[in-house]
C-alpha cells in the first residue's frame, strides 16, 4: 500500500509545479528551524516532564520516521519499544488533528461531499499498465539506490518522471485513496497491538503534551511563513506537521492541498533529522543517562 501511494503522490509531479518551486526557499529554510526547535522542545520535554532517560528521550522527541528512528534509537541504546510507541502515538494525534487544524487556519469548513472525487470510470487499461509499471520499477530502484522509504520514493520518483516527461497523465480514482487511508489508520493502530493498557496509557499521556507542543510550532511556523511569503497557510499546515511521510501525503491528497509542496518539505524534514540526529546525539553526550 505504502508504494501504491507513492506512485499516486507521483502522478501529482507537473512541469508547471516544478516551475514553482522557486518560490519555495523560505519555506524550506523555514523546514531547518522547524525541525531544529522541534527537537530540542521535544527532548527536554521527554527528558525532564517524561523522566526517560537520555538516548530514548532523545530519539522519542525527534520528529523523524518512526522507522529511522527507533533504528537509531536502538542502536545507541535507548528503549526501542518506547521510541516506537511515541512515535506511532504522535503520527495517531497529528494524522487525527491536522484536518482540524488545516480547517480553522482557512475559517472554512472541510468539504465532505462529493466535489473532488475522481470516479472508478477513469480507470483505462492504459492507466492501470502505466500504474503497474511505475510501482514494479520504482520499488526495484528504491531497492537498488537504497532510497529511505524506499517503497514510497522509488514508485513515486519514477511516477513523477513518467508524468513530468508527458509519457503519461495517468490518474487514480478517490476510491483508491480512500483504501489507503483505511490501509494507514488501521497499520498506525496495530502499532500497538499486544502492549499493556498501563504502557499505552503512559506513552499516551506523554505523547498529548509532545504533540500538542509540536503542532503549536507547525501552526506558529505556518502562519509565520504565510505572512512572509504569501503562500497558502493551509498547506503550509500540513507541510510543517510532525507526521510521517505517507500519513501527510495521504492528508494533502484527502483535503485538496499541493501534494508536491507537502512531500518536498517532509522530505526536508525526514532527511535532516536522519542526517543530522547522530551527530547531535554525540554532541550532547552520547549515551550518558
Amino acid at each position: 500500500m505504502t508504494a501504491v501511494i507513492g506512485t499516486m503522490l507521483g502522478s501529482s509531479f507537473t512541469i508547471e509545479v516544478f516551475r514553482q518551486m522557486g518560490a519555495w526557499p523560505i519555506p524550506l529554510i523555514g523546514v531547518v528551524l522547524y525541525v531544529a526547535t522541534a527537537g530540542l522542545v521535544g527532548y527536554l520535554y521527554f527528558r525532564y516532564v517524561g523522566k526517560l532517560d537520555h538516548p530514548t528521550a532523545f530519539f522519542s522527541g525527534m520528529p523523524g520516521g518512526v522507522v529511522e528512528m527507533v533504528t537509531l534509537g536502538a542502536e545507541r541504546g535507548g528503549d526501542e519499544r518506547m521510541i516506537s510507541l511515541i512515535h506511532g502515538a504522535r503520527i495517531f494525534l497529528v494524522v487525527m488533528s491536522t484536518p482540524f487544524i488545516v480547517e480553522w487556519l482557512s475559517g472554512v469548513p472541510i468539504a465532505r461531499g462529493s466535489a473532488n472525487w475522481v470516479p472508478l470510470s477513469i480507470v483505462t487499461s492504459s492507466s492501470v499498465g502505466w500504474f503497474a509499471v511505475s510501482m514494479a520499477v520504482g520499488i526495484g530502484a528504491g531497492h537498488l539506490f537504497r532510497l529511505p522509504a524506499r517503497y514510497l520514493l522509488g514508485p513515486m520518483l519514477i511516477s513523477a518522471g513518467l508524468h513530468v516527461l508527458g509519457v503519461t497523465d495517468f490518474k487514480l480514482p478517490s476510491g483508491i485513496i480512500a483504501v489507503a487511508q483505511v490501509v494507514i489508520g488501521s497499520s498506525i493502530g496495530c502499532r500497538f497491538s499486544g502492549v499493556p493498557p498501563i504502557l499505552i496509557a503512559r506513552v499516551f499521556a506523554l505523547s498529548i503534551g509532545a504533540t500538542t507542543l509540536l503542532l503549536t510550532l507547525s501552526v506558529i511556523f505556518s502562519i509565520g511563513i504565510a505572512y512572509l511569503t504569501g503562500l497558502n497557510p493551509e498547506a503550509l499546515a500540513v507541510a510543517y506537521s510532525p507526521g510521517g511521510l505517507p500519513e501527510m501525503s495521504l492528508i494533502a491528497l484527502s483535503l485538496n492541498v499541493s501534494v508536491v509542496f507537502v512531500v518536498v518539505h517532509h522530505l526536508t524534514r525526514v532527511l535532516l533529522v536522519v542526517a543530522g540526529s547522530s551527530a547531535l546525539f554525540n554532541l550532547l553526550g552520547g549515551q550518558r543517562r
